[in-house]
């Protein structure tokens, strides 16, 4: 139901440069994701500039990285080293081999699958070695060389086999060597210059190389995969990329599917980005990051993450200055708000923004209304209004937010509102127009400006909310903030271009600090370190440096924009200025100073303010009578309940739905629950490890018919639902005839068996063969499907063979359920003979032939016909001696094998000097199943008349 997916990319800079980037992936039913850059991030520093950190290699549970460090390569200097790390940058080892050497540069290192082993190599002036050492997990032992290279080549990128058997590398060639003995082959390729960076596939069967591509300029390769092998006609060469980039890098993804390797345009110098693609070569590669100089990307051991190290192309040498990153897949991480989430409709002309100091509330005041409105932040509602004075402007809260200071610019006052019960409580009066105030840490003390008019801040006491001071700072005082420590206020004098810096202990002005270009809102970074200024028409930020209180940074921003009032995240990280003209917030990156994104809002963006944790920003749209309010958008969590399905009713019970949900927060925990309109068929739970949301059947009491069920999935924030149609048929009656076997001929057959429904349906059951009704009847079946048993069916007219008896169950919903069995007839009893002759005895014997006419009386216990036979044999010789030789003494029977007659002639003769001629004629009869009987008829030929 659902084809696309979103799968977010978080990259955590853990070293000097400190970028972060979110990418978002939409993963279609293609295997091949398409990645976008959504958004870029500041991460605090974690090592020292300049050094080079590069060639990471994860340990074998992927909580580690190996690398090499350091960049001195003068005479007698260590070069490079063996480091190691958490993966999160810390705990950093930075010389684990403990071994320097003018030249030893060690780099390119590789763990074994049992992290206990440790290879790299070792350069130097006339080639290279590579290295083997033992490793404990807190110190390396039993350092050796097995392999070396004198002849100038490199040895380079070594990589374990996954059984630890053998080390693949490259030296011009590729290499395989087995650590304890030392035996090196080289790889059948072709006898060519310039392989380079081979590494096994996760199972150890295939290896990915860089080869030359020789039909074009030194040094373009392209990626090659084979098959492991020293049989030249089994490698299965396969070419991955073509073209005229620079290809690097090649790293396996942990179920071997994938490839992650850098290319370099040469037109960028060393301008590399990281992209992916199919191992067998099927797809076309892909971009997963355009990053500069981006490079070595080794793949974390669980497929979460893949470890590159960056160039730093503006260092000189750019080539010894390089930092290590980690892409963490599957991961979305929010730094900073960066969407505007909802927008609040005011009353009119909202302009000034506080969050109190718990994050419960918002307070926000109306320029013409001359009132406050109040937010409760938890559900944007509006929970209050509260009427101040004349015109009210920039408002603060006391140290613990139990009142709130508003200046009122058209009546010289400061209302003081109690934020308990939103009462306003008292008042004081300011020097003319105050436009904005401050309250020190302690909450002694409030500093307000006094707009146009004056070149005024005025003091006041809050224990008796008495003016104590008025300092004289620049023309048209503004925006003003006191630091953290309550040590100093730093004052925007709008027309005289420049701030201010009162130190408080005696109120006088100690420095002015020139910015130019009107200066307007100011904010300060938790450290206290910078101070952040916006120039209202020049659309810039200068940055002033609190500790020499000069400019040590002007910033940018959009051309066109009316730039106002800038807060700073509670993390110091990100400054954001909201862009009047432009209805946008702009959000600066503290580390570097530059405007990373560009948020769009509500129509002129006015005052603003953060909540105390940083995860929202509340901003007064002036023009547009709204609040927007800013925030890291908790993405809506990602549902699919599954293709619609049909069932019957006794599957119910052995049928789950799997629905399945996810989210791109990572953080969030989803549960699920399914429901048929208002009824909860499952109550929430959680969602399953792999995404699954499934529901059993069996727990709930669906009827026949469609349902429509829905599976809704919450973050804690937000429900999303997919629905899905179940369709319970009712269920075809289930037959188990009995009967099936064999059968004598003449017995009687008995039917039966059991018949089952689980619905519970009267039944109509019919025995047949062919169109043949044998039997019928009906019978209720027990709901829920136990079986019931049928009346006997006896059948006593079935003919020899084989017959196909078929149970038919009609429950008259379904189609008829028909079961067959086989029943075969046999015949093993011998036909029967009655035989009857005309005539027993020939007299005289007068040498003369006599007809006999003999009936059978054949039957079978079959009722078929049956074969007659008949054979005629005589006591005496047909020329016996005494007999008057005639012949012959009988004719060849006639059978009639409809009447059962058997028809011949003998002749009335015997021997004299005999006892008489006996004649035997052996009828035999044989049924179609070949079953016979035999009877004899005897007719004597007496010696003579007393012997009749």
């Amino acid at each position: 139901m659902k084809t696309l997916r979103c799968l977010n990319i978080f990259f955590v800079s853990m070293l000097v440069l400190g970028i972060t980037i979110v990418l978002c992936v939409s993963r279609s039913s293609s295997s091949t994701p398409k990645i976008e850059i959504a958004d870029i991030t500041n991460i605090s520093n974690t090592f020292y500039f300049p050094e080079q950190e590069g060639d990471p290699s994860w340990n074998s549970d992927g909580t580690k990285i190996i690398f090499s460090k350091g960049c001195d390569y003068t005479a007698g200097g260590p070069g490079s080293v063996i480091a190691l790390m958490n993966a999160d940058g810390s705990d950093i080892i930075d010389n684990i081999t403990n071994h320097h050497e003018p030249f030893g540069n060690h780099q390119m290192p590789d763990f074994n699958k049992d992290d206990n082993e440790i290879v790299f190599t070792a350069l130097h002036v006339n080639g290279s070695r590579l290295m083997v050492m033992d490793w404990n997990g807190t110190e390396a032992t039993n350092l050796r060389q097995i392999a070396s290279s004198t002849d100038g080549r490199q040895i380079k990128h070594p990589n374990w086999h996954p059984n630890e058997d053998k080390i693949l590398y490259s030296c011009e060639y590729v290499y395989t060597i087995d650590p304890e003995t030392g035996i090196v082959e080289q790889l059948p390729l072709d006898e060519q210059y310039g392989y380079d960076r081979a590494r096994w596939s996760p199972d150890g069967t295939k290896i990915v190389f860089l080869m030359n591509d020789r039909s074009l300029p030194y040094p373009n390769k392209h990626i090659y995969v084979m098959n492991y092998t020293m049989d030249p006609n089994e490698i299965n060469l396969i070419q991955l990329t073509s073209g005229e980039e620079l290809y690097f890098e090649p790293s396996w993804s942990p179920d071997g599917e994938y490839i992650v390797f850098n290319i370099r345009d040469l037109s960028k110098n060393v301008t590399e980005d990281l992209w992916i693609i199919k191992a067998d070569g099927s797809e076309e590669p892909y971009r997963i990051l355009d990053m500069d100089a981006a490079s070595y990307p080794q793949w974390h051991p669980n497929g979460d993450a893949i470890a590159f190290f960056r160039f730093n192309s503006n260092s000189d040498p750019w080539w010894c200055t390089q930092d290590i990153y980690i892409a963490n897949l599957g991961k979305k991480v929010c730094s900073y708000p960066n969407e505007e989430i909802a927008s609040l409709s005011m009353s009119d002309s909202p302009k000034f923004v506080a969050v109190a100091p718990d994050g419960e509330h918002v307070y926000i005041t109306h320029w013409f209304l001359n009132m406050i409105s109040v937010i409760r932040t938890s559900d944007n509602t509006l929970v209050d209004t509260i009427s101040v004075g004349e015109h009210p402007s920039g408002m603060a809260f006391g140290p613990i937010g139990e009142f709130l200071y508003v200046p009122n610019w058209g009546n010289d006052t400061v209302s003081i509102i109690r934020t308990s019960d939103n009462t306003v409580v008292g008042s004081f009066g300011v020097d003319s127009h105050p436009e904005h105030i401050a309250i020190t840490p302690n909450g002694e003390y409030a500093y307000t400006t006094s707009g146009y008019f004056t070149k005024s801040v005025s003091v006041i006491r809050l224990s008796d909310n008495t003016k104590v001071a008025s300092v004289t700072v620049g023309e048209a005082p503004l925006d003003l903030l006191i630091t953290p420590n309550g040590d100093y206020v730093y004052v925007s004098n709008r027309n005289g271009h420049s701030v201010s810096v009162i130190q408080t202990s005696d109120n006088t002005v100690i420095d002015t600090i020139q910015v130019g270009d009107i200066p307007f809102g100011l904010a300060i970074t938790p450290d206290t370190k910078y101070v952040y200024v916006v120039k209202h028409h020049a659309n810039t930020v200068s940055v002033i440096d609190t500790g020499t209180n000069t400019v040590i940074d002007t910033i940018v921003i959009e051309e066109g924009n009316l730039s106002m009032y800038p807060v700073v995240t509670p993390d110091g990280k990100y400054v954001f200025v909201n862009d009047a003209e432009n209805d946008s917030v702009s959000v600066i990156q503290i580390s570097t100073n530059t405007v990373v994104d560009t948020i769009p809002i509500g129509d002129y963006p006015y005052g603003m303010d953060i909540a105390p944790d940083g995860n929202k920003i509340y901003v007064a749209n002036h023009h547009g009578h709204t609040v927007s309010v800013i925030a890291c958008r908790n993405s809506l969590p990602i549902v699919d309940a599954g293709e619609n399905i049909t069932i019957s009713s006794e599957e119910i019970c052995s049928t789950s739905i799997i629905g399945t949900a996810s989210d791109e927060d990572f953080e969030d925990n989803l549960a699920y629950r399914w429901t048929e309109g208002e009824t909860v068929l499952l109550d929430w739970t959680s969602v399953g490890s792999s995404g699954e949301c499934p529901l059993n059947l069996c727990t709930t009491s669906l009827g026949i018919g469609p349902h429509t069920l829905s599976l809704e999935v919450t973050d804690g924030e937000n429900v999303c639902s997919d629905n899905m149609i179940l369709a319970i048929d009712n269920s075809s009656p289930n037959a188990a005839p009995s009967g099936a076997g064999v059968y004598e001929i003449g017995f009687e057959v008995i039917l039966g068996g059991d018949v089952s429904d689980f619905d519970g349906d009267m039944l109509i059951y019919k025995w047949m063969e062919g169109g043949d009704i044998l039997c019928e009847g009906n019978i209720t079946a027990n709901a829920g499907g136990e079986f019931v048993t049928l009346e006997e069916c006896k059948v006593t007219n079935l003919s020899l063979g084989i017959h196909n008896i078929i149970l038919q169950v009609d429950d008259g919903i379904n189609n008829p359920v028909q079961v067959e069995i086989t029943v075969e007839i046999t015949d093993s009893t011998a036909p029967t003979l009655a035989l009857e002759s005309n005539l027993t005895i020939l007299w005289p014997p007068n040498h003369n032939m006599v007809e006999i006419v003999i009936e059978a009386n054949a039957q079978d216990i079959s009722g078929l016909p049956v074969t007659l036979m008949a054979e005629v044999l005589s006591n005496e010789p047909a020329d016996g001696l005494g007999d008057g030789d005639m012949t012959p003494d009988w004719t060849d029977p006639t059978i009639d094998q409809n009447t059962g007659l058997i028809t011949l002639q003998l002749r009335a003769e015997r021997s004299g000097s005999g006892e008489g001629r006996k004649y035997t004629i052996t009828i035999i009869a044989t049924d179609p199943s070949n079953n016979s009987s035999s009877a004899d008829v005897i007719i004597i030929v007496p010696h003579d008349k007393k012997k009749k």
